[in-house]
């Protein structure tokens, strides 16, 4: 089963807490088009917007296939099952209540699943 985890990261500062960046910040898209190559395994696509360029145009990398400690990395566990893939994942931040990956979707084939995640870095 050919997988393709795309990152959306929207980068941000106090400018665009308020009008007008705000509402620019929020019509950003919460997913990209994107195309699979045939027998990629897992791969990983990352989407980046930023306030600098009022978040139009996204710098996008092309799917870069991963292993499983690159998946870790990234707080994923992805374990195929039958016809179905398990997504387990460790919350961001990790902290000690996310001690262990929890299952969170059930994939079947062309199914997707949205990880909605917040962090700020000071």
């Amino acid at each position: 089963m050919d997988t393709l985890i795309q990152i959306i990261k929207t980068e941000w500062t106090k400018k665009s807490r308020g009008n007008p960046g705000a509402a620019l910040r929020n019509s950003v898209s919460d997913y990209y088009p994107i195309s699979i190559p045939a027998g990629s395994g897992v791969s990983l696509q990352r989407v980046n917007y930023i306030e600098s360029n009022d978040f139009g145009e996204p710098s996008i990398t092309e799917p870069k296939e991963l292993n499983k400690k690159q998946l870790r990395e990234i707080r994923l566990e992805l374990k195929k099952e039958n016809e179905s893939l398990v997504v387990k994942f460790w919350g961001t931040p990790i902290r000690p209540s996310y001690a262990k990956a929890k299952e969170i979707a059930l994939l079947f084939k062309n199914s997707w699943v949205q990880i909605i995640g917040n962090a700020r870095i000071p």
